[in-house]
């Protein structure tokens, strides 16, 4: 789950931001709000257009041109590609974003020398574009503002996004990311997965069995247009149940696999769809317990 970021209010005003549209300006925000730690983020369009515009009726085309031409403009915005799967990548983002306990990003970084995605917009729609704002513009990014500049970690823990008891459920996914991929070269680790499903995997709180998980992807997918789910659907309740998972699993052993919360017949994930489901009694009744044997658990 992202942190609440810091806009600077200069961003209303920056010339480069000026280049684009309304839509392309929110759209430029929103990837600010969501990126993680390390100012990494998922660039499928399916799941930008989830966590960006949820109640828009826009197309993942749409999106993806909006995507396209937002990276055009903006220098300090990067897209690349890592197994097949488009990331969005803010330049210099511990420049100005220094929160007071980062957790590490479960997303590859760009490869180094970066290599960005050719550029889909036509020539003529950015052949005005400068390389940067006049040096006497008070910011500095070269593009204007200084992306929001400055994180507000506040008192009480707002905006922080570990588990309550200060643990980071990313990393047993971190340590699961490649349990079932294969090792390189090797007939396994040529799967091909669909970006829907690959923006899914992305934020999904525990990484296993993704070859399985897939399997039960595609079985939803080929279900009757009425009962099928919708793909972004599936990507916000995976999302929702990181959240949920954030607050209230302490050990990520309780986590569902991906391909359970997928499955069938239980459908588990309609629970997340519209958010985070609210705290239940037995929520209540351990964390009271948590709290009471704190030292215990703890040690």
């Amino acid at each position: 789950m992202p942190r609440q970021r810091f806009i600077h209010p200069q961003i209303w005003s920056d010339p480069t931001l000026g280049k684009l549209t309304p839509i392309e300006r929110l759209f430029f925000i929103g990837c600010f709000s969501n990126a993680d730690d390390e100012g990494r983020l998922v660039a499928v369009p399916a799941y930008l257009r989830s966590i960006i515009f949820p109640y828009d009726d826009l197309t993942i085309d749409q999106v993806r041109e909006i995507r396209d031409r937002v990276v055009d403009v903006c220098r300090n915005l990067i897209l690349y590609e890592v197994d097949g799967t488009e990331y969005l990548s803010f330049v210099k983002w511990s420049r100005y974003q220094k929160p007071k306990y980062p957790s590490p990003s479960i997303l590859p970084p760009p490869p180094e020398p970066h290599s960005p995605i050719p550029s889909k917009i036509p020539e003529k729609d950015s052949s005005n574009i400068p390389e940067m704002v006049p040096e006497d513009f008070p910011t500095g990014m070269g593009m204007g503002i200084d992306m929001g500049m400055g994180n507000r970690d506040w008192e009480g823990g707002v905006g922080e996004t570990h588990s309550p008891d200060g643990g980071d459920l990313d990393s047993e996914n971190q340590d699961q990311n490649q349990d079932d991929e294969g090792e390189p070269g090797s007939p396994e680790s040529s799967h091909t997965y669909t970006p829907e499903f690959a923006a899914f995997y992305a934020v999904y709180p525990r990484k296993r069995e993704k070859r399985k998980a897939f399997r039960a992807w595609s079985k939803l997918m080929k279900l009757p247009a009425k009962i099928r789910p919708r793909t972004e659907d599936l990507i916000a309740a995976a999302r929702h149940y990181a959240e949920y998972c954030k607050k209230n699993v302490r050990d990520p052993t309780f986590i569902k696999y991906p391909a359970t919360f997928l499955s069938v017949r239980d459908r588990p994930w309609e629970e997340y769809v519209s958010s985070v489901p609210a705290e239940t009694e037995e929520d209540a009744e351990r964390k009271k317990r948590r709290e009471k044997y704190k030292d215990v658990y703890l040690s």
